[in-house]
């Protein structure tokens, strides 16, 4: 037996003129993405003052501090805390974006092979989320003006770059550290009797499944585009053909816009905070205490919680007569998104509580105490050690809790009703309230919209985070 081991092939430096070119591209498309996020970072930054006092007077007002000086300060609240959380997330997805283009820029120009499909992989998702801009800006808005230079011509000049270098313009799943990486397969060879067995078996295990998929799934969706391309009668009982005419006329329309507008909202207000606070409570339960695991069971129970009850539970307590906080968040056009974002965190956080933990526990005790003996303190353990290893875990809730957030609808229907004055209405709700058969073709056109925008922005997750996830062999 030999104790030497092979010594595994270093791939050769890729270095050609287009893979240089292809680098300058992505050093353009970095700066101009960055002056974005920097633009957008500095109006974020104004803001913060507002916001803070704003919040502070909410909470003064909320006990009765003001009660002896009535109208002394400006009534600031909380009308622009939604604007800000969208140009925080702005800017933080469009610097990071910056920072990966730069980067990979770099490692392009020293040869490094890997950063050849993580590139590639990029620009084709600017391609996906710049051909739905396009189809918006030709298409629904005919402005010409708003073409979008930055996910369109450069990533396809990119692409076209690094085919003249002689590289692969297209994704591949063959690279490293990603969770869409996989390993060299054979080629499959159809005379082979015992392969030939094996795909029938798993064809026949897989049958379930193709069938739930296209009955619950494949089937509606076909459906939902061919209401979409007809118009119904007053009775649904005949349709006439207005092909695309009828998803540009909803896309563009006013109904469509603010319904998004609504959605997104709802996103950043549930989205950070559950995520945050389901992290800080698992860290601070992961604990070897006696009487601990009470704890734990009380903090992950409310994932048996229904949105009904949380509904109803929140609804008391924000009531501004009879409530423990007597705020009328609820009814103002204003705040009332956050009001009811406040019932989806605490009903999804028993669900992001319990997934962390697991993650949290499954953290080698080995690796926590080398970084203590190394020197680091609690924190630096956290964000050097803990954080990395528990990252998959990260990226799959971020990517469930968007989605539940885009699929809202109960906790609305309950608590607000869409109101007040439609402030609340999500794309989801308005959706269903488009059921008529008259309304069918308009409400399938919003679903396919908000399925197209729910598709690009999880895809955007998994291509954005995805590269800054370990997972540990």
């Amino acid at each position: 037996m030999t104790l030497i081991q092979p010594i595994e092939p270093v791939a050769p430096p890729v270095r050609s003129a287009g893979v240089t070119g292809a680098a300058v591209v992505l050093f353009v498309q970095g700066a101009l993405i960055g002056v974005a996020g920097a633009v957008t970072a500095a109006v974020a930054l104004g803001m913060t003052l507002d916001l803070v006092v704003g919040i502070a007077w909410t909470l003064f007002r909320t006990v009765g501090l003001d009660a002896a000086t009535p109208g002394r300060f400006p009534d600031l609240a909380i009308a622009n805390l939604d604007t800000y959380l969208l140009l925080v997330v702005t800017a933080t997805v469009l610097l990071l974006l910056s920072r990966k283009e730069v980067t990979l820029g770099r490692e392009l120009l020293a040869g490094d092979p890997e950063a050849v499909p993580s590139a590639v992989g990029l620009q084709w998702w600017f391609l996906g989320v710049g051909a739905l801009f396009a189809f918006w800006t030709l298409v629904i808005t005919k402005d010409a003006v708003l073409f979008p230079v930055v996910a369109i011509l450069l990533p396809l000049v990119a692409l076209v770059l690094f085919a003249v270098g002689g590289q692969r313009p297209f994704p591949s799943a063959s690279g490293g550290g990603s969770s869409f990486s996989g390993s060299s397969t054979e080629r499959w060879n159809w005379r082979s009797g015992s392969e030939r067995r094996e795909t029938l078996l798993a064809l026949v295990f897989l049958a379930p499944a193709f069938i739930i998929f296209y009955g619950f799934f494949f089937y509606p969706l076909g459906r939902l585009v061919h209401f979409a391309l007809y118009q119904q009668n007053r009775t649904g009982t005949a349709e006439r053909y207005v092909g695309v005419s009828q998803l540009t006329d909803v896309l563009s329309g006013d109904e469509f816009r603010e319904g998004l507008l609504h959605t997104l909202t709802y996103v950043l207000f549930t989205v950070p905070a559950g995520l945050v606070l389901g992290i800080v409570l698992a860290v601070v339960a992961n604990r070897r205490l006696r009487g601990i695991k009470f704890f734990q069971t009380v903090l992950s129970s409310t994932v048996a919680t229904s949105v009904a009850v949380a509904s109803v539970i929140f609804f008391v307590l924000l009531n501004p007569q009879v409530g423990y906080f007597k705020v009328n968040w609820l009814a103002e056009p204003t705040q009332v998104l956050f009001g009811v974002s406040l019932s989806s965190v605490w009903q999804n956080l028993g669900l992001t509580f319990i997934i962390v933990l697991a993650g949290l526990q499954a953290v080698p005790d080995e690796l926590v105490e080398s970084a203590t003996l190394d020197g680091a303190g609690p924190m630096r353990r956290f964000f050097s050690v803990t954080l990395p290893i528990i990252s998959p875990t990260l990226l799959f809730l971020i990517v469930v809790l968007t989605v539940f957030a885009f699929q809202a609808f109960a906790q609305i229907d309950i608590l607000t009703a869409g109101g007040p004055a439609g402030a609340s209405e999500t794309l989801v709700f308005k959706i269903f309230q488009l059921q008529q058969p008259i309304d069918l073709g308009e409400g399938s056109a919003m679903a396919l919209g908000l399925f197209g925008i729910t598709f690009l922005v999880t895809m955007g997750q998994f291509l954005i985070l995805d590269r800054r996830v370990h997972y540990g062999s």
